[in-house]
């Protein structure tokens, strides 16, 4: 449960600190291109609002405009079934940034992804347990060598 809470707010920490910019960034920022990297990212219009917040604590008021014309064409390199495979296989939430029409493709390589990570992740927690099992057992033939119940030629 610790260590459950521990990931949760490692999490929260991270995505503050993904908007944060330090007063240089905000001033001296292409905001085009800021968006082109946000909209590749699959980000949300909402978190032009945590970019602003994070200038306006600086006295700089970003370009929403050019944010936005960014964000659009970074969409574009986004919502391709490429990446939305790469997104559920990786298990990363979809924000609904998509256009409808991008959606439908994106979406289906999406569910496809998730289905694909979900055995992958199933597959590796087999193999852990194999692995396991494994040095249990080496751990239980070496105490039996000890106890003098099993020799190395039984092995």
């Amino acid at each position: 449960m610790l260590a459950r809470l521990t990931f949760i707010t490692l999490i929260g920490v991270l995505v503050s600190a993904c908007a944060s910019m330090s007063e240089d960034e905000c001033r001296t920022a292409d905001w085009y291109a800021v968006g082109y990297e946000d909209g590749t990212r699959g980000v949300s219009a909402e978190h032009f609002g945590e970019r602003r917040k994070a200038c306006a604590e600086h006295g700089v008021s970003p370009d929403l405009d050019a944010w936005l014309s960014g964000r659009d064409e970074g969409l574009k390199a986004y919502c391709t079934p490429q990446r939305g495979f790469q997104q559920g296989r990786t298990n990363t939430p979809y924000h609904g940034v998509c256009s409808a029409s991008a959606e439908v493709d994106f979406m289906a390589a999406y569910q496809d992804g998730l289905l694909v990570g979900e055995v992958e992740r199933h597959v590796s927690d087999l193999q852990n347990q194999l692995y396991r099992a494994e040095d249990d057992l080496d751990e239980t033939e070496k105490w039996l060598r000890r106890s003098g119940d099993i020799d190395a030629a039984d092995r």
